[in-house]
């Protein structure tokens, strides 16, 4: 870069102006003509002295960097963009874009405003990077919130079913139990029963037998009766 003496040696160009946040990027491009398409650039801050620049281009659509700045000059497109990252407070004012040329450089100015962050309790100044953190976490709460509850359900409708299952089971098994009492019962009943008809029966024959007179008995007293019993001694033969 060469810096001439004579003020009308550069050619001043009106600027765009840039609004940041501290801790923010800023990109800013600089425009240039077809005849300047292999020339040297260079980004500098007032008064932009040899000292004062911050970054200059190597070689086309390569990226430059140097701490806090990068650069990339963009052939194709006849513009070259700086970027200035994690800005501060005091990279507020001036700055120029430069094209390198013998005895007339061309320059661009840009004004960079950087303030400071808005405090969290003025919604209406808050930044986009704060609006898009709040807006994540409230997603991120608001799906927590429904897994949760999804979860929980899902968890009591498993207890129900558990706990149904086990009443019906219950039951089934008391029906069971009822069931085989019952039968129990009623088999109890029918062998006793039974039990009693056959001692009925067997002692019917016996009694018969015992109170019925001998035939024969009865016989030997009516034949003595008529016919009494002639001693041996007294029986005569005719």
């Amino acid at each position: 870069m060469k810096f001439s003496l004579v003020l009308t040696s550069v050619l001043m160009k009106s600027g765009d102006v840039f609004e940041r946040t501290v801790g923010e990027k800023v990109e800013i491009r600089c425009p240039y003509s077809d005849d300047n398409k292999y020339t040297p650039k260079y980004f500098c801050r007032n008064p932009c002295g040899n000292k004062h620049v911050l970054i200059k281009t190597a070689k086309t659509d390569q990226v430059v960097s140097d701490g806090r700045y990068s650069m990339i000059d963009n052939v194709s497109g006849r513009f070259f963009t700086v970027t200035i990252k994690d800005l501060r407070l005091k990279d507020s004012g001036v700055y120029y874009c430069g094209v390198d040329k013998w005895f007339r450089d061309t320059l661009k100015k840009v004004h960079l405003s950087v303030r400071k962050a808005a405090p969290v309790n003025r919604p209406s100044h808050i930044s986009e990077k704060t609006i898009t953190s709040t807006t994540t976490t409230t997603t991120a709460w608001t799906t927590a919130t429904l897994t949760s509850a999804v979860v929980t359900s899902s968890l009591q409708t498993n207890d129900s079913f558990y706990n149904i299952n086990v009443a019906v089971v219950c039951a089934g098994v008391l029906v069971l139990l009822v069931f085989g009492v019952l039968v129990a019962l009623v088999f109890l009943c029918r062998k006793r029963s039974h039990s009693t008809s056959r001692s009925l029966t067997g002692a019917v024959p016996e009694n018969s037998v015992q109170d019925s007179p001998d035939l024969n008995q009865m016989g030997t007293s009516a034949h003595s009766q008529f016919y009494p019993k002639v001693p041996i001694s007294d029986y005569k033969p005719y």
